[in-house]
């Protein structure tokens, strides 16, 4: 450990001697690079002793560097995160509690409101989390942490990006609401064409397709094509069985809308 101490300030001379060699910043970020390298070496080989103050100094220098190049916070805090002015932590730390008190009892009131299917309940507990917090600059999010339990997540954002967000989301939701929309339509479409379909004799399937076909035998199946040559063996054997599949449709339609008759529907 004494060694490795020693060998921090090597590098403190190294990283001071470079940036007083005419600012020589790629010079020092490489000393920086390799003292990094060296410190997760000596905390592998310490194995479960490491020198945490050692650890921590240079965990600060190298923080207290990085502010100096200009990518980092003044402050004793180790790493970068956002930094708050101190109006933003006296408001966090004001409204935090009671966010928290209306959270939990949001969650609650969705657990009995799910107990009970409650969806009306539940449509206000979205409304708080989606519409009524994110004017307040408030973000609540929901996740599952198993066993079809979940918890809430509170953080306070500019009310800007929340509405931004929101609006997206409504974007998003109202592109998938038009898609289905859509789908269900074009099976709606399609049951109906179905149904149309069911509605033909089988002897007047084909005599609408006039540009296929010229001539047909008595039960309707075509011998001819458009131009008044005689069809195929193999060609008349496939419009058979088309033939027989809408005689099979079209039955169950006459019977089903016998037992509907007789059934006054």
């Amino acid at each position: 450990m004494i060694e490795f101490c020693y060998r921090f300030h090597d590098f403190i001379d190294s990283i001071d001697s470079a940036l007083c060699d005419n600012i020589d910043t790629r010079t020092a970020c490489e000393e920086i690079r390799r003292l990094i390298a060296a410190s997760n070496c000596y905390i592998q080989e310490s194995s479960q002793s490491p020198n945490i103050t050692l650890i921590k100094n240079i965990a600060l220098y190298i923080t207290k560097m990085f502010d100096i190049f200009g990518a980092g916070f003044s402050g004793e805090n180790i790493g970068f995160s956002a930094q708050k002015s101190d109006e933003d932590i006296n408001r966090e730390s004001i409204v935090m509690p009671f966010l928290e008190v209306i959270s939990n009892l949001r969650e609650k009131v969705r657990l009995k409101a799910k107990e009970l299917k409650n969806n009306e309940l539940l449509s206000i507990c979205d409304e708080l989390r989606d519409d009524i917090l994110p004017n307040l600059g408030v973000r609540l999010e929901d996740y599952d942490i198993g066993d079809g339990m979940t918890r809430t997540r509170l953080k306070l954002v500019d009310r800007e990006t929340l509405l931004k967000e929101r609006e997206e989301k409504l974007r998003a939701e109202e592109v998938k609401r038009v898609e289905r929309e859509q789908k269900k339509r074009e099976k709606e479409k399609l049951e109906e064409l179905k149904e149309a379909q069911k509605k033909i004799p089988p002897s007047e399937m084909f005599k609408s397709e006039t540009d296929k076909y010229s001539a047909f035998d008595e039960k309707g199946i075509p011998t001819h094509d458009s131009e008044g040559k005689e069809l195929s063996k193999g060609l008349i054997k496939k419009l058979l069985k088309l033939y027989q599949t809408q005689e099979k449709k079209y039955n169950e339609y006459l019977k089903s809308s016998a037992n509907n008759e007789l059934n006054g529907i």
